[in-house]
């Protein structure tokens, strides 16, 4: 049984490694995202991007954890001038206790014109199916889900994923 934990643990620190291969790799430039699709580009890539924020339909995403505390991640959609959309990932909120009372998301500061930078990534996942709640399609917002699939979030969105 030892043998095969340390396997295990080996296997892990391989994919560690390679992820921080990954974004080591993408570290020297930044891709303009106005002309290029999200799609064609490697995780991790550095991009840059303008648009218009949608903060009257974001997501939080569910069971997510910061320093032993349970929280939200919080998804924002930005409209981008080529009429596409792009979700951001502005961080972590704490769950405040209860779940009728949700955090209060909305931008502070001017939610229209926004020039956002950061990486790539993709929706976390989870390590069993029964953890996955998809978004509603309807009623109030932000929605909370958990493990969502780009799919989900775009028609929950209400938005061709195209």
């Amino acid at each position: 049984m030892l043998f095969r934990s340390g396997r295990w643990q080996w296997g892990r620190a391989e994919f560690k490694q390679r992820l921080g291969e990954e974004f080591a790799a993408h570290a020297d430039r930044i891709v303009a995202l106005d002309s290029t699709s999200s799609i064609e580009l490697p995780r991790y890539t550095r991009v840059e991007v303008s648009g218009r924020w949608d903060d009257s339909r974001q997501f939080l995403v569910d069971n997510r954890t910061r320093d032993g505390r349970a929280g939200y991640e919080v998804l924002t959609p930005l409209r981008l001038a080529n009429g596409r959309w792009l979700l951001v990932n502005r961080g972590w909120v704490p769950f405040e206790g209860y779940r009728d009372r949700l955090p209060d998301v909305r931008l502070s500061s001017n939610p229209d014109e926004a020039k956002v930078s950061g990486r790539l990534d993709e929706l976390p996942i989870a390590g069993l199916a029964g953890g996955r709640a998809p978004p509603a399609v309807s009623g109030v917002w932000p929605r909370v889900t958990a493990y969502p699939r780009i799919a989900e979030l775009a028609r929950s969105l209400g938005v061709d994923q195209g």
